[in-house]
């Protein structure tokens, strides 16, 4: 299979499978670019990193981003229209009945049984970023433990804009690590 077709596959399948957007992704998408050798895992840590500050969806941009690393313009081309088809024929397919069906105990049961799917995915990829931290240097941790409680509670204590807190955790960052 060409690359540019083993982009598309590989980035369908995700965006076919990956319920919960860009965070819910990171764990199966790491699995295909670490394990098909396109990227080492602090590669694709950069990527997500990127892909976090980049404006535009997260799962797009890194489609993107791995698209572009492995064949270049067409390559990032091939990866974003794979990641997103499945959903645009899925919602072209679902838009009609979904109105009709919403109420129904069937659709509320599926969509409750995929609630902790997407929560336990999004959990999975902050444990491999965790485990990709540097524990060798206890500063290194101590500050990313820092900036973890300041964004925690910049955000859901005081309500602030999530831009300024990326800003904010970005300065901690160069200034701490």
């Amino acid at each position: 299979m060409t690359i540019l077709l083993e982009l598309f596959w590989v980035f369908f399948m995700l965006g076919l499978l990956g319920f919960g957007g860009g965070y819910a992704i990171i764990p199966l998408l790491q699995y295909e670019v670490v394990n098909r050798g396109w990227m080492t895992l602090y590669e694709f840590a950069d990527i997500v990193a990127v892909t976090q500050i980049s404006p535009g969806p997260m799962g797009a941009n890194a489609a993107g981003y791995v698209g572009y690393a492995m064949a270049g313009p067409i390559g990032a081309v091939a990866a974003i229209i794979g990641l997103i088809a499945p959903s645009f024929i899925l919602v072209l397919l679902v838009a009609h009945f979904f109105k009709k069906f919403y109420q129904a105990s069937l659709t509320q049961s599926i969509l409750h049984g995929v609630r902790p799917v997407t929560i336990g995915l999004i959990a999975s990829a902050g444990y491999t970023f965790f485990m990709m931290s540097p524990f060798g240097d206890v500063r290194n941790v101590a500050a990313s433990v820092a900036i973890f409680m300041v964004a925690g509670s910049l955000s859901f204590v005081k309500k602030i804009n999530p831009v300024l807190i990326i800003l904010i955790s970005a300065i901690l960052g160069i200034l701490l690590l």
